[in-house]
């Protein structure tokens, strides 16, 4: 679902910026405007984390997409919202957001196991609880729904305790650890077992792409204010190409990184499964990249080694992904890499 509501957020917001005031009916406009707050709200309900997403849009949205080009050494890609548009996307967000935790609250009435979250006051107002008293009187919602959330962060950020299969964001770069889900071991010949890993050439495809984007941009970047030809003119980008590989490319890459920063700094236990974000916006780039060639021809064959060589992995890992039973020595010619334990 997080991965759902992010991508779905970055295309209602595609569609949005692609709308103008002046010449796209009102009605089209608020539509994309609304499906961009609602599937960006929904992204974050799923996980805080995901809140990098619809952060790089609202930026996008408020400040337009700046690149560099031949004709104007800066200028904006996509035009700001309005002050009007930005005030009701954001109303609808947080509207949005205080409106489920009401229906959590409305639907839930009663006190159960899962309580140790609430305040006090809180539990002795349901009759359900241990705490129950017979005259106390509930918190507001407000007070509750501030509380829950305080909580909620509190409660993360204070996980100091170890994981066997917990693993660091550098690990994540690198796919050099996964998460191990079960392993059954039948007999001798037999062993299923479930293993979380990032498909290993996407994975390696991104981090390859993360990096050449960075001397790429910044040679384009050069050659934009300096007006300088590139060193192959007949593999030269369109100026529209090289503005939309810099803008929208470079957001991408912003993504990738912002994703990560979180679990950068914290000392609690992440795991592999907080990486996918990052493997989305690391994918977009790597899209980008390919689509900025000059020549269609290709940009076909880019797009057909990616997804066969994506395939071919898909498929050799494919035991691991759907737990199938093989002996162990199969198992381990998948092992290419030592922590891959």
């Amino acid at each position: 679902q997080l991965m759902a509501w992010t991508a779905a957020a970055l295309f209602c917001a595609v569609n949005l910026w692609k709308t103008s005031p002046k010449t796209t009916p009102p009605r089209v406009r608020w539509a994309w405007l609304v499906a961009t707050a609602l599937t960006g709200v929904f992204a974050i309900l799923i996980k805080w984390t995901a809140g990098v997403g619809p952060l790089l849009i609202a930026g996008a949205s408020v400040f337009g997409i700046y690149s560099v080009t031949h004709r104007d050494r800066i200028r904006r890609r996509r035009p700001a919202l309005s002050p009007v548009e930005c005030a009701v996307a954001g109303a609808i967000a947080v509207f949005v957001y205080v409106l489920f935790f009401a229906l959590h609250f409305l639907l839930l009435p009663l006190s159960g196991d899962g309580d140790a979250f609430m305040k006090d006051e809180w539990k002795r107002a349901r009759p359900s609880s241990s705490f129950y008293t017979k005259d106390a009187v509930a918190p507001s919602f407000l007070s509750t729904f501030l509380y829950l959330n305080y909580s909620m962060y509190a409660r993360s950020a204070g996980i100091v305790a170890t994981h066997n299969w917990a693993t660091h964001w550098y690990q994540w770069i690198a796919n050099s650890r996964g998460l191990m889900y079960f392993r059954r071991i039948a007999d001798i010949r037999n062993m299923r077992l479930m293993y979380l890993l990032v498909n290993p050439f996407v994975a390696w495809c991104i981090l390859a792409f993360l990096v050449a984007y960075v001397g790429v941009a910044l040679y384009a970047a050069v050659c934009c204010v300096t007006r300088k030809k590139s060193l192959v003119p007949s593999l030269e980008p369109s100026v529209d190409v090289r503005r939309r590989f810099l803008a929208i490319g470079g957001m991408f890459w912003a993504g990738y990184w912002l994703n990560l920063l979180p679990y950068i700094p914290v000392k609690r236990p992440a795991f592999s499964y907080h990486y996918m974000p990052s493997v989305l916006y690391g994918e977009l780039v790597t899209a980008i990249a390919i689509d900025s060639l000059p020549q269609r021809r290709h940009r076909w064959i880019g797009s057909c080694v990616v997804f066969a060589l994506t395939f071919a992995a898909f498929v050799h890992w494919s035991d691991w992904i759907y737990g199938v039973s093989r002996a162990p020595q199969i198992h381990e010619r998948l092992r290419w890499l030592r922590h891959w334990d």
